[in-house]
């Protein structure tokens, strides 16, 4: 059992839900705080907008409580939005900003009112190796080209959904029919464990054992305006370790070859001054 102090000596706010919807986001800002004595600070803990503009945004300038995480050793604070446009926030260890006596860095997150209008699909990397897990990131944006907050899209692909060029392989409870899914939902959250990112859906997929380009294409469906319903692809290379040893072998011996007619020329012209001197 641990016992803390009555204030928190520093609170080290983050955001964990960078793109968030006009009404309530839960989870949007979590905070690690601790005592003077370097002991997690458990105590109530409140999230206010640091100015009147940004609580015209979201939440409000009035403090408001946030959740406690035992699990995770950190609180948890929910954000209202109201309209679109970014809205900056500080974490306290009070009720009042006149009581508090630890404040939070401030953090911004986003709040956005548009619909989707494109779609782009994405590899995690440009190249892998063979077999190598890879992450296919499918991400709707709004008429400026921004990723909003997470959402249940019907018809974000025409059907056929996600096709593939090459032989791709699956992890246990993924069917390789899941990328021909034509309705998607986004995550809210990033998580190290499953390569999640806010504003987007993720597939885990293996690479082909062989070398070469893989290409995913779709073409975005009915949720989408006319403009969007277009094709979309992504291309990553599957770098092929035999062949690229086999390159260098063979460049190898080409410099080889290049080195014995150097070798052979300078041998002669040694020969021809030799008998030049003799003579």
């Amino acid at each position: 059992m641990s016992f803390y102090a009555k204030a928190a000596k520093t609170m080290t706010a983050t955001v964990a839900t960078p793109n968030l919807k006009v009404g309530t986001n839960g989870d949007s800002v979590r905070v690690t705080a601790v005592d003077a004595n370097g002991i997690a600070w458990s105590g109530a803990a409140y999230i206010y907008a640091s100015s009147a503009a940004d609580a015209l945004i979201a939440r409000s300038v009035t403090p408001s409580l946030c959740t406690w995480d035992a699990t995770d050793a950190r609180h948890e604070c929910s954000i209202t939005g109201t309209t679109a446009g970014t809205a900056k926030f500080k974490i306290i260890d009070a009720s009042t900003v006149a009581l508090a006596t630890a404040t939070s860095n401030e953090v911004s997150v986003v709040v956005n009112s548009n619909t989707a209008a494109s779609v782009k699909i994405s590899f995690d990397k440009a190249a892998y190796a063979p077999n190598e897990r890879a992450r296919i990131y499918v991400t709707p944006l709004d008429s400026a080209g921004k990723e909003f907050a997470s959402t249940t899209l019907s018809n974000l692909f025409a059907s056929g959904g996600i096709s593939v060029n090459g032989a791709l392989t699956y992890p246990a409870g993924q069917p390789a029919e899941s990328l021909t899914a034509v309705s998607i939902t986004t995550a809210a959250n990033s998580s190290s464990t499953t390569g999640a990112k806010p504003g987007a859906l993720v597939y885990t997929v293996f690479m082909p054992a062989a070398g070469g380009a893989v290409t995913i294409s779709a073409t975005g469906g009915t949720s989408l305006p006319l403009a969007g319903q277009v094709a979309v692809t992504a291309t990553a290379t599957v770098t092929d370790s035999g062949a690229a040893a086999l390159a260098a072998v063979t460049a190898l011996a080409t410099t080889v070859a290049s080195l014995k007619t150097l070798i052979t020329t300078l041998t002669n012209l040694v020969l021809k001054i030799q008998k030049k001197v003799k003579a």
